[in-house]
């Protein structure tokens, strides 16, 4: 090869490299750029106290938000509807927020006749569930498994948290097996049930990317109490939101 031929090649070598250099530079760029806009959205934990109204209705359970030992629980704080928050943590606005819920319904109905036989049953029927033995009281046991939020800005750009709904019947279902579990003196079994759900996002950024983030639910007991004849139980937990996977 000639020398001409040596410059040759190492032009269209260089251009290469420029060219390359060029379009690693544009993905930074671009990347950057999404970063500037991607929410993250994040759910911390919910801790709560659960009392029962009554010594023999498993499924009387209201949920408390957290407070002190040695504090007066406001009657504002009274959830008949559990609710936990949700934030953007990220640097843009989520968009169009659908929330979906997703737990082994009829295991967990399952589990509960099994826990409960003879004295409790529930049973399903009519997108219903409803408390056999006694005045069957009926409740939705869809409300609140899909639910919509229209935006959430980011932390410092507007409300930073908007709530999201724990499904009726997970929150019903659970505290009934827990006030069996307690009422037969079997709360060591509580620990090794799987009471787990999962909670997707799906929601857009500013640029109309679409982002898809997976929770992973799970219940963590802090106190449990056994009552007495006159006194039902009660239990203190948190269910707490870890990230399974997002995209």
């Amino acid at each position: 090869m000639q020398t001409s031929d040596y410059i040759s090649l190492l032009s269209s070598i260089g251009a290469c490299l420029a060219a390359i250099m060029a379009w690693l530079t544009l993905i930074e760029l671009k990347q950057q750029r999404a970063s500037t806009y991607r929410p993250d959205l994040v759910i911390p934990s919910l801790r709560f106290q659960a009392n029962y109204r009554s010594i023999s209705d498993p499924l009387s359970a209201i949920w408390h938000l957290p407070f002190g030992h040695d504090e007066k629980l406001p009657s504002s704080d009274t959830i008949q509807y559990a609710t936990a928050d949700i934030k953007n943590i990220g640097k843009g606005a989520a968009k169009h927020v659908n929330v979906v819920w997703s737990y082994q319904k009829n295991k967990l109905v399952e589990l509960f006749n099994a826990l409960a036989a003879p004295d409790y049953s529930i049973e399903t029927s009519d997108g219903m569930f409803w408390r056999v033995n006694g005045a069957g009281s009926g409740y939705n046991h869809r409300m609140f498994e899909s639910q919509n939020i229209p935006y959430i800005y980011p932390v410092g750009d507007g409300p930073e948290k908007f709530k999201i709904h724990v499904p009726s019947f997970y929150q019903a279902i659970i505290s009934a097996i827990i006030f069996i579990s307690i009422k037969n003196r079997k709360v060591d079994e509580l620990f090794d049930l799987k009471f787990g759900s999962e909670l997707t996002l799906t929601y857009h950024d500013i640029g109309g990317s679409t982002i898809r983030t997976t929770f992973i639910v799970s219940v963590d007991f802090d106190m449990l109490a056994h009552g007495n004849d006159t006194d039902p139980p009660m239990f203190q937990a948190s269910l707490d939101f870890t990230p399974a996977e997002s995209g």
